[in-house]
């Protein structure tokens, strides 16, 4: 990637409030990531409310752009909710080609990795 940027932001984050607002969030989040990283939590609240329609057609339509070539989009959230979000706009769901799942980890295993940190650390 030609920058190390990481922009973080929401699905409801990308989704504005008034007609108009939300093309709008979505491209100045681009903007603000180009180059570098979009990461984009809770993603299936994209296409949900009024103007949800609108932030995914907006993220496809970037998604084509040649400016945002260099730009890598990683979405995240609950493994279900994301394939209905992708099974809204047929468009998203194409470009969409590699997913990762992370299984959740019990406390014991997070008290392990830590103390494991620390013994290497020193």
């Amino acid at each position: 990637l030609p920058t190390d940027r990481v922009q973080e932001t929401s699905g409801l984050q990308l989704t504005g409030e008034f007609l108009g607002q939300t093309k709008k969030k979505v491209e100045e989040t681009l903007g603000a990531a180009k180059g570098g990283v979009l990461f984009i939590d809770e993603a299936y609240e994209l296409g949900k409310g009024l103007y949800g329609e609108e932030a995914m057609t907006s993220l496809v339509a970037a998604m084509t752009d040649p400016q945002y070539k260099a730009t890598v989009i990683i979405i995240a959230g609950y493994p279900r909710d994301i394939d209905e979000m992708l099974d809204r706009n047929a468009g998203l769901k194409s470009r969409f080609t590699e997913f990762y799942d992370f299984l959740d980890w019990a406390v014991d295993d997070c008290l392990r990795y830590l103390a494991e940190q620390g013994r290497k650390a020193g």
